[in-house]
């Protein structure tokens, strides 16, 4: 039964997307290679570009990767915040 789950897996992904994936640069994400969040975003979830029809490369859509920016914005100075009053 495993074997016969393994073989359906191996069968339904697709190696050539997977390999694109894994070879992928942040910096060759159109917008993303001066972004301050880049390391932290990666550049979006590649699931959600694939399933929406996306390149990897491409930008995430503008309301994606402004929520993002925000996001990190605010954990990064919450971090800040938290590391002061533990020095203090």
């Amino acid at each position: 039964m495993r074997n016969l789950i393994k073989k359906r897996i191996n069968q339904s992904i697709d190696a050539k997307k997977i390999e694109s994936s894994r070879s992928q640069k942040l910096d060759n994400i159109k917008d993303c290679s001066e972004c301050q969040v880049r390391f932290l975003c990666s550049g979006g979830c590649f699931s959600e570009k694939i399933l929406s029809g996306q390149k990897i490369t491409d930008k995430l859509k503008d309301d994606s990767c402004n929520l993002i920016k925000l996001e990190w914005s605010k954990i990064i100075l919450l971090y800040a915040q938290i590391k002061d009053k533990d020095h203090v």
